[in-house]
């Protein structure tokens, strides 16, 4: 008995000398992040402000949260990334709603230069993603490589300026999990659009393409 409460003892001292460090996952973060003409995220380091009315960018996963009654909307400014309701670049921007939640930008109402968006909406989530001056879309991605996910169990909207614009394109692949999505372009113009876009559509997930046409929608 002696013995087996000394080997416990042993196992018990080796285990608490294992680093806690050792076992967490490194986030990377984005290159840049803007929020409403915030800058969060600049050459991979955080910024001096992290939050705001509505919202708040968490460091240790690299994700936004908006909360019920944000209101993310463009700067006053003429610099392009200042210029959309939210930037990402060089990186994925994971984003978690809940509530009603409106992105709105000047420019797109999310602008993916060279970045992905992950965006999960809560079960009470109603999000709203708008561009407003001419030819500004809901949301748009323009590298194949990159992707736009959506998940979780709440309603997305992403709408096109009320000039000639795609409701939201993508040049890489679009995922559509468990989300109701409605997507409006304008003038004729696709509501979802990309030279190489495939949508992966999963049971559950409702797509409504309120203007013209959504292509390639397909299930995966």
């Amino acid at each position: 008995m002696k013995r087996f409460i000394g080997i416990l003892l042993a196992l018990c001292l080796l285990l608490s000398a294992v680093p806690v460090s050792a076992t967490a996952a490194e986030v990377t973060l984005p290159r840049y992040v803007y929020v409403g003409g915030v800058e969060v995220v600049r050459e991979y380091t955080v910024g001096a402000v992290t939050s705001g009315e509505g919202w708040r960018y968490d460091v240790a996963t690299a994700t936004l949260y908006l909360t019920d009654g944000a209101d993310i909307r463009y700067s006053s400014t003429t610099e392009d990334s200042l210029e959309n309701g939210i930037y990402c670049s060089g990186g994925t921007l994971n984003i978690h709603a809940s509530g009603t939640v409106n992105i709105t930008g000047y420019g797109n109402g999310i602008d993916l230069p060279d970045g992905s968006l992950s965006l999960y909406a809560a079960e009470d989530a109603n999000v709203t993603i708008t561009g407003t001056s001419a030819g500004a879309e809901g949301i748009s991605s323009t590298v194949n490589t990159n992707y736009i996910r959506f998940s979780g169990k709440g309603t997305v909207n992403v709408n096109a300026s009320d000039g000639a614009s795609y409701g939201m394109t993508a040049a890489g692949s679009i995922y559509i999990d468990g989300v109701t999505l409605n997507v409006r372009g304008t003038s004729n113009y696709d509501d979802i659009s990309g030279a190489n876009v495939l949508i992966g559509q999963t049971e559950g997930a409702v797509v409504n393409c309120l203007g013209t046409t959504c292509s390639g929608i397909g299930s995966s």
